[in-house]
């Protein structure tokens, strides 16, 4: 994860804190009921954050998450498996997107994994 953060800042991301955390009980096999004492500890969100201008990108142990904020909320921009090259592609992706000025936010489903923006009319692939 270290080397994808420093590859990102090589890019112009910088580091900008890390995502609220929250601790949670969720049932397990071994103890499927909840209640005070029931399923185990875990602990969701404390990702690390970088932001470029108005984009941001959290960093998981196995997803990457770029997106941007809007008044409407959060934009998905791309979500990738953490690994070096994924993250790096889907930087391109996000950077040639923003280049264009659309969004994509009209996907079309047009296949199993692939979309259409109405917008610009580009294909996509989740």
């Amino acid at each position: 994860m270290d080397e994808i953060i420093n590859e990102l800042r090589k890019l112009g991301w910088s580091v900008d804190g890390r995502t609220s955390s929250k601790t949670v009980r969720i049932p397990t096999q071994k103890v499927p009921l909840l209640g005070k004492s029931g399923g185990e500890l875990a602990t969701f969100g404390g990702r690390v954050r970088l932001r470029r201008k108005d984009l941001f990108v959290t960093i998981g142990k196995r997803t990457t998450f770029f997106y941007a904020r809007s008044d409407t909320g959060v934009v998905s921009k791309a979500r990738v498996k953490t690994s070096l090259q994924d993250v790096l592609a889907a930087e391109h992706r996000v950077q040639a997107d923003e280049a264009t000025g659309c969004a994509h936010r009209a996907p079309r489903v047009v296949g199993v994994d692939l979309f259409v923006c109405d917008d610009c009319g580009k294909t996509l692939r989740r």
